[in-house]
């Protein structure tokens, strides 16, 4: 398992055609990260309320400007929720599964669940595990055989730190350490927590 993160006082992402800045640094943190078997690879974005905000942005756009006055491409790589996975998955050539999760504050964890799933089941060799902020931040999680993971639907405390979109900076320090757990609790009450066995 590998993850890096960008964030924004990071340098500009790297220009890339057809994306957003949070699409040009989730390619850029990719690539820091890869090669990657394109054909085996599968995307998992955890998505949130930056998807209604980038609505906003178009729609404000759109007022503006005018259809007329905007890329054929924009209303889904640059002012979608899901433009930064689906930039990742044209870049990289990726024809893995493509799931997006979206579970506000806890779609991390939901998306981490999912791309295990389907590297047990073979559905795929690697899992790109990603989020992204509306601007050029991205967090990145690689996986290429799932861990030991027990994911339960409650949790009695906030383990995430502010500016860790979706958990996936706590989820991959979890990764990282080998056991444990964290918790994610919603302010409506909402609770997961991703538990890792350690392997003896």
């Amino acid at each position: 398992m590998k993850w890096a993160e960008w964030k924004t006082a990071d340098p500009e992402p790297p220009a890339l055609k057809r994306a957003s800045p949070a699409g040009r640094a989730l390619v850029a943190l990719a690539k820091r990260l890869g090669p990657h078997p394109g054909a085996t690879t599968g995307i998992y974005q955890a998505l949130g309320r930056e998807k209604l905000l980038l609505t906003g942005r178009f729609a404000e756009r759109v007022t503006t400007k005018g259809f007329a006055g905007m890329k054929a491409t924009a209303p889904v790589l640059e002012y979608s929720g899901y433009g930064p996975g689906v930039s990742l998955a044209l870049e990289l050539g990726c024809r893995g599964p493509f799931w997006t999760l979206e579970a506000d504050e806890l779609a991390g964890g939901a998306a981490l669940q999912q791309a295990c799933t389907d590297l047990k089941l073979g559905r795929c060799a690697r899992a790109l595990v990603c989020s992204c902020g509306v601007d050029a931040t991205a967090t990145l999680l690689v996986l290429d055989e799932a861990p030991p993971l027990t994911i339960t639907w409650s949790a009695q405390r906030n383990d995430l730190e502010p500016g860790d979109l979706h958990g996936l900076k706590a989820l991959g320090a979890l990764l990282e350490r080998g056991s444990g757990a964290v918790q994610c609790r919603t302010p409506d009450g909402r609770g997961l927590t991703v538990a890792l066995q350690a392997i003896s």
